[in-house]
């Protein structure tokens, strides 16, 4: 128990949390590690017999660790798929963060950027050069502070992200036209009441 505890002590100062990655191979023992601990504590907060002790309940609590069970956990390449299938019906793979339709796959995007940061840094990530590969094959962007402009072109590219500017754009010059229009009517109208009111004063 205590060599497994510092396994997560030391995964905990170099990811910065205690989400363990259950699709990276050397994580798997340490992962299954962490759920039956959240079992056991369960048991023990619960006042049924468990393996957990007070003083392990406590040092697990000194770790911030969450002791409610995640969710299993999707294989990437199921996501990767899911992220083509967004990529081709939206034009673009910025899935928004709370994409309603499937909220985890939001997430998964965010973590992806997130392991790819913690790799240009130099430490220990759970993403490899070959799932770079795939995601740069989609034109996947890995800093948000190039997503914005990526979002604009890709949009614009793809036909029906294209037919949506168009139509904006469409709808921006009617509006500005008319804005001219109801303009020049309304300065006609002034002048017209102006000379109006100059004749009246000759009179």
């Amino acid at each position: 128990w205590d060599r497994r505890y510092q396994e997560l002590k030391e995964f905990q100062k170099a990811r910065g949390h205690l989400r363990i990655p259950r699709d990276e191979p050397s994580l798997i023992e340490l992962a299954r590690w962490v759920n039956v601990q959240k079992v056991e504590c369960r048991k023990f907060v619960q006042n049924v017999k468990s393996t957990i002790s007070q003083h392990r309940f406590d040092q697990l609590k000194e770790l911030n660790f969450e002791f409610t069970i995640a969710k299993p956990v999707v294989p990437w390449d199921t996501r990767f798929e899911q992220l083509k299938e967004y990529t081709k019906e939206h034009g673009d793979h910025m899935v928004p963060l709370r994409y309603k339709p499937n909220p985890e796959l939001g997430l998964w995007v965010s973590r992806q950027r997130q392991e790819y940061k913690l790799l240009q840094a130099g430490k220990k990530a759970a993403i490899s050069e070959e799932r770079i590969q795939k995601l740069l094959g989609l034109g996947f962007v890995f800093y948000p502070r190039h997503a914005a402009t990526a979002k604009k072109k890709k949009r614009e590219a793809h036909p029906a992200g294209k037919a949506k500017h168009d139509k904006r754009q469409k709808v921006v010059k009617e509006v500005a036209t008319a804005k001219e229009s109801h303009g020049e009517r309304v300065g006609e109208e002034r002048q017209a009441t102006e000379s109006s009111k100059v004749s009246c004063v000759h009179v």
